[in-house]
């Protein structure tokens, strides 16, 4: 079974003399302290065995944020663990080598004002609708963390449906009401944006799984989950701008999908080292792949050749 080797940036204040081994986890993992100099990070490097490198990615992702949750609570300062960089596979004694780079880029975006924008806004400013909505709207739109976009997004959300008396069942039979949130109406809403979306699936998988497991705490955020969360949404965001628009009575829904500002560039190369005596070669062209993202169009596609580097297409690496 092939061995890869994944490179994860961590930013954290942290700071060491040597290199850490950590120990107890399922697999190898270092902390490459003595990088820090020449980087704001620290990378976090594991090895891996899996039968393709998507399988060792989803292990890493699966079991190095709980690392990180001891270090963090043993040390005190926050660490964020950032997507993984690169991948490199075993390929002893090989003198071509192949990787995976992802890169992120930050490239600020402009929208332009429109006359109707300042007048909707001025509208809503001096209008009595709802305001907490517009507040977790904005606050939500601007995050980056998906966790966090999820939360404020939903306090939008749950805001607008409002509250009514909840049933509670006690174990010995005896029934109470409470005031709590009006889950009828939150289906009501996600139901007029999205016709298809039955109520048993809302109060299973969107009430009873997303909501509650977060806003309980009950279910630890692994990447499966994640990717519900950043699915859900702009579902979400979209409800609370059609419902906002509704309350002031405004004749259409601002368009305000909000406009990405970070990409991720995901290169897939091959190059000749200097030691194909080592496993894992580290003496790619780190800098040659970086210069030519950097000056990459975002959104757009490329492959290019440079000397003793030569890139290569997604299809290419399926089975890789």
């Amino acid at each position: 079974m092939p061995n890869y080797r994944l490179f994860f940036p961590v930013n954290t204040p942290l700071t060491y003399a040597e290199n850490l081994d950590f120990k107890g986890g399922p697999y190898p993992v270092t902390f490459r302290f003595r990088e820090k100099q020449e980087n704001p990070f620290v990378h976090l490097v594991t090895d891996i065995e899996a039968p393709q490198y998507e399988q060792a990615l989803t292990k890493a992702t699966t079991f190095l944020p709980s690392i990180l949750d001891a270090f963090a609570y043993a040390s005190g300062p926050p660490i964020l663990l950032g997507i993984c960089e690169l991948i490199l596979r075993d390929e002893r004694g090989a003198r071509r080598r192949s990787g995976i780079h992802v890169r992120e880029r930050r490239v600020p975006q402009q929208v332009k004002l429109q006359p109707e924008m300042i007048k909707t806004a001025e509208h809503i400013f001096a209008g009595n609708g709802p305001k907490l909505p517009l507040c977790w709207l904005r606050q939500g739109r601007q995050r980056e963390l998906i966790l966090e976009r999820f939360v404020f997004s939903w306090l939008g959300f749950e805001e607008l449906a409002g509250e009514a008396q909840v049933e509670i069942r006690c174990e010995c039979g005896a029934v109470r009401k409470i005031q709590g949130t009006d889950r009828n109406k939150a289906w009501e809403m996600f139901q007029h944006q999205y016709p298809e979306m039955q109520q048993a699936v809302f109060n299973k998988r969107i009430w009873g799984r997303s909501r509650n497991s977060v806003f309980h705490g009950s279910k630890y955020p692994e990447p499966e989950f994640l990717q519900e969360l950043r699915e859900l949404t702009p579902q979400l965001q979209k409800i609370i701008a059609a419902e906002i628009a509704a309350a002031y009575g405004l004749s259409k829904v601002p368009g305000g999908a909000d406009q990405p500002s970070v990409f991720y560039y995901n290169t897939f190369f091959s190059w000749e080292t200097a030691h194909p005596e080592e496993s894992f070669a580290e003496d790619w062209p780190r800098t040659v792949i970086e210069r030519i993202v950097d000056q990459a169009e975002p959104g757009r596609v490329g492959v290019l050749d440079e000397p003793n580097l030569q890139f290569h297409n997604a299809a290419e690496f399926q089975a890789w």
